[in-house]
């Protein structure tokens, strides 16, 4: 494809000001040591206290209609609706593998990433190995 022309009517681009850093912010900034919300979250009822009341209204009938819309998709195999459901009622699952590499000294020890790798791969089974791969 040709390139096409610009055009002439546009106009001249404008000469961009010069950044003075941050001083035009600086009477604003927050003293040290003072809040940014003193006054806490304002009173009222939160999002999550409107909701079950209008769950809970009626007999529950809303929340008894969601509770099926969500049964019905995740049968449908909608994994999102699925795994709602099962962290509702079993948990979230905790991580399986956490590894924290100490020195003699009980402090953190750096090392490059593939030296953490090696180390890990090297405890894993191969159904372990396999979960890894697949979730990447």
């Amino acid at each position: 494809m040709a390139k096409q022309p610009k055009p002439k009517d546009r106009p001249a681009p404008q000469k961009q000001r010069k950044n003075k850093g941050h001083e035009n912010i600086k009477p604003h900034q927050w003293k040290k040591g003072q809040s940014g919300n003193p006054g806490g979250r304002p009173r009222g009822r939160s999002i999550t206290a409107r909701l079950r009341e209008r769950l809970d209204a009626d007999d529950g009938k809303l929340a008894e209609l969601i509770v099926k819309v969500m049964i019905r998709e995740a049968a449908k195999g909608k994994f999102q609706f699925a795994k709602e459901i099962l962290e509702r009622t079993e948990g979230k699952v905790a991580d399986k593998a956490r590894v924290e590499l100490s020195g003699p000294d009980g402090n953190a020890i750096k090392v490059a990433a593939c030296e953490v790798r090696a180390k890990i791969e090297a405890q894993l089974d191969d159904d372990d190995r396999r979960n890894c791969d697949e979730s990447r």
